[in-house]
């Protein structure tokens, strides 16, 4: 009966060191998967002179983007996808037809949609069929009004989606007349805290041509995607890129470390997320604006994994791209700011 019992444990101990030495060979099958790659990218734009970009956009026929300073030259900058300047528009001041603190997203095909953080105030700039320039056309979105949105982007029919942390479903589709044609979404997080505005700042991305949707909160490193289609929602993968680090009290959630991993700054192509994402490999004692480590960008599938770290050779800040390829568009230090494409 004792060789019996010995011989059981011998079987069982020889089982468990199988399983963990299964274990190791698969942590390491799937760390050895994360790929690197050097691609050389190209300088469309030199001397931006722009210290810092806002918006970043793609559309079918432009690249636009919004100096962080805005001045009274106007604050959007409509280059052609060969980086060639075409116009500038929109003007900054306290007048009818101006923004103090303007925003904005792609609308339909090639207009542009800017609303005002500090006033009641939208405009759509599209294209003059005569003159071939962008015109500005005023209008009223109330239903965007009085709400504590964080995001919004449109889809190609003109409709517009937005993410508001503090309603029942965080994401919400509406046509042009402020019809609700779908919501949903849940943050796997505290949403009763009093300060979750704040807490669940995030921002949301669309690929037009796929349909997908990525939200990235700005305090913890969440992030989930959806498809959003016509008037449906489908939720299709969340993830935490590292462990929660948070505790409530009081009402309030409180982070270990705001922003620690977070996922920013990002675009969609047709096969991958793209984020910037400084070189986890960089061993070098350079942290400065220009550092090596910060010329990559870090490449995600559609089920959240990181497979890929990509190295442009370049300081990079903003990212863009149109979505129906696997090409996006940077704006990184050249040695001044400059517009370049990347093809992976």
């Amino acid at each position: 009966m004792q060789c019996i019992i010995t011989g059981l444990i011998f079987i069982n101990m020889k089982i468990h060191i199988i399983l963990t030495l299964l274990c190791v060979v698969l942590l390491n099958s799937c760390h050895k998967a994360i790929d690197r790659m050097d691609v050389e990218a190209t300088v469309l734009t030199e001397g931006l002179y722009m210290t810092m970009v806002g918006n970043f956009l793609c559309s079918d026929q432009h690249l636009i983007l919004t100096p962080r300073n805005l001045s009274e030259e106007g604050f959007l900058h409509i280059f052609d996808q060969n980086g060639e300047l075409i116009e500038t528009i929109g003007n900054i001041g306290n007048g009818p037809n101006e923004f103090i603190t303007p925003m904005s997203i792609l609308y339909k095909e090639n207009a542009i949609f800017t609303w005002d953080l500090n006033k009641k105030m939208q405009a759509i700039y599209s294209i003059d069929n005569n003159t071939g320039s962008f015109h500005q056309e005023l209008i009223s979105v109330p239903f965007l009004e009085g709400k504590t949105l964080t995001a919004i982007q449109s889809d190609i029919n003109g409709n517009f989606i937005t993410y508001d942390p503090c309603a029942t479903d965080i994401l919400t589709v509406y046509n042009a007349e402020g019809e609700i044609l779908a919501s949903s979404g849940k943050l796997p997080f505290p949403t009763g805290v009093a300060n979750a505005i704040s807490a669940y700042q995030g921002r949301i991305y669309y690929n037009r041509f796929n349909n997908l949707l990525l939200l990235c909160l700005s305090s913890l490193p969440y992030v989930a995607l959806y498809e959003i289609k016509g008037s449906s929602i489908t939720f299709l993968q969340e993830k935490m890129l590292r462990k929660k680090e948070y505790s409530v009290s009081d009402n309030m959630i409180h982070f270990d470390e705001y922003g620690k991993d977070c996922m920013v700054e990002c675009c969609l192509t047709k096969d991958y997320i793209v984020s910037v994402k400084n070189d986890p490999d960089y061993k070098g004692s350079v942290h400065s604006r220009t550092s090596p480590k910060r010329n990559t960008v870090a490449l995600y599938d559609f089920e959240l994994n990181l497979v890929k770290i990509v190295n442009i050779h370049m300081s990079r800040y903003n990212l863009t791209s149109k979505g129906d390829d696997n090409s996006f568009y940077a704006i990184v230090q050249n040695p001044e700011n400059s517009i370049v494409k990347v093809s992976l």
